[in-house]
């Protein structure tokens, strides 16, 4: 009986990966061609030569290299060294979010107390922060520093994508995830960030390679590490549910011993201890109480389908109408805008609602242009730019990707096991899920990018 639950689940999971694939894959066709009307006179010549590019220069790498024991060093190198050679040509100042990052970082390494609005309602800015924070505290308020650790910390993605792919696939597989990864013109970009995107990606690919590791041998070790990681994400970008619900659907539908189940029970368990005990440390470091569910503001804005889901002045001038009250604490804050934001959706109706998810899927899932627009904002890069479309660039890669992904959840349809891409198809659909509900923006979606990594070159 439990099999055959386990076979249908599966098959299921699977079903519903190739239809993300097939929407994905529809999405990525019409981002490119949007980015290209909208942004560079539209032109479609350029984005066509890149993706034939992108396509002819994986071919040749994975003719040349996927057999070969050198192969993960020449993907790895290339990984760290275009990486490198970004970040130390680029001079961005933070900006925006980031920009939030960088002085909420300074004020605790200086021993200061944030005390605002802002980190009291969204407290992973203060958990990404914290973290900054200690850095500083070891090398010095240095932005450079924090560029080079993002080449670090993606260097040991590129590992991570690298193991998961040998273990479930092939050495070639393996060889190719990385050389994927390596050249993603977004992810080389967001280098030069100071956002969470980059450790965020790197946990997402250690939770991935702890996920196929308690398949193997369902250790309880794993199940416990596994709660206190993602325990550590939720408090760096809230997605901590999301990976835990993945994790516990792929254990109870995709494995059978007794003693997963127990790894689960660990898991689930650190992940509620841990995720309570690191927000008492945020509370502290804020100065002021939190919001303990801060799901609200996200979920309103994203029910607004004049702006699509995405961040708009009006409804943050709304929201933050909401705290002149002084009564107002952080949760109750979510709350009022939570219940809005359902009775929103409810007002929609169906059509409206429906036409919503199809273009925030579209917005999250169709493009990666954004880290060109946002080193606009650096003299250096916009002459670039404007000879070479990066905008394009990124957008070709993504289309090339997308399209390895359609063509891995087809055969993942056919065959019944493939252990633990099963978790990453799960999580996947539960990110697009969650966005398809709350605010919209295509650089959530960069960590499932990665993690999808092994199936697009598999």
């Amino acid at each position: 009986m439990m099999n055959r639950l386990q076979q249908k689940s599966s098959g299921f999971f699977r079903w519903m990966f190739f239809v993300f694939a097939v929407l994905g894959l529809f999405s990525s066709c019409v981002g490119i061609a949007t980015v290209s009307a909208m942004h560079y006179q539209g032109s479609f010549w350029l984005p066509l030569l890149y993706t034939v590019f992108f396509f002819g220069f994986g071919l040749w790498y994975y003719k040349r290299f996927s057999e070969k024991k050198q192969g993960f060093w020449i993907g790895f190198v290339l990984c760290v060294a275009v990486r490198l050679i970004t970040v130390v040509s680029l001079q961005l100042e933070p900006f925006s979010d980031f920009a939030v990052y960088q002085e909420s970082a300074v004020k605790l390494t200086n021993g200061q107390c944030i005390q605002t609005d802002y980190g009291a309602l969204f407290p992973h800015t203060i958990g990404y922060s914290a973290l900054l924070s200690g850095f500083y505290r070891i090398v010095g308020v240095n932005l450079l520093a924090v560029q080079v650790g993002n080449v670090l910390l993606e260097a040991a993605t590129a590992v991570m994508i690298y193991l998961c792919a040998k273990k479930l696939f092939s050495q070639k597989t393996a060889n190719l995830s990385l050389f994927l990864y390596a050249v993603s013109p977004a992810f080389i970009l967001y280098s030069e960030f100071v956002a969470t995107e980059i450790i965020f990606t790197f946990l997402l690919t250690l939770l991935f390679y702890l996920a196929i590791r308690c398949k193997e041998n369902g250790s309880v070790l794993i199940g416990i590490i596994f709660g206190v990681l993602t325990a550590i994400l939720n408090c760096i970008r809230p997605c901590g549910i999301v990976v835990m619900l993945a994790f516990s659907l792929y254990l109870v539908f995709c494995c059978v011993p007794k003693k997963r189940l127990m790894a689960l029970v660990l898991a689930i368990l650190c992940y509620v201890v841990g995720n309570r005990t690191l927000y008492s440390g945020i509370e502290a470091l804020s100065g002021q109480p939190i919001a303990n569910m801060p799901i609200g503001f996200n979920l309103f804005i994203g029910s607004n389908t004049k702006a699509m889901g995405l961040w708009n002045q009006g409804d943050v001038e709304y929201a933050y109408g909401i705290l002149e009250d002084p009564s107002v604490s952080p949760d109750e804050f979510h709350t009022r805008l939570k219940n809005e934001g359902i009775q929103r959706f409810i007002d929609n109706g169906v059509f409206e609602n429906t036409k919503l998810m199809f273009l925030k899927f579209g917005l999250l899932w169709g493009s990666q242009v954004y880290p060109a627009y946002y080193l606009q904002q650096t003299e250096y890069f916009a002459p670039i730019d404007s000879c070479f479309q990066i905008g394009n660039l990124s957008d070709a890669f993504h289309l090339v990707m997308m399209f390895g992904v359609f063509i891995g959840a087809v055969t993942l349809r056919r065959k019944k096991e493939h252990g633990a891409i099963l978790f990453v198809c799960i999580l996947v659909l539960g990110i697009s899920a969650q966005h398809l509900l709350a605010e919209t923006q295509e650089r959530y979606s960069y960590g499932a990018l990665a993690l999808m990594m092994p199936i697009a070159a598999f």
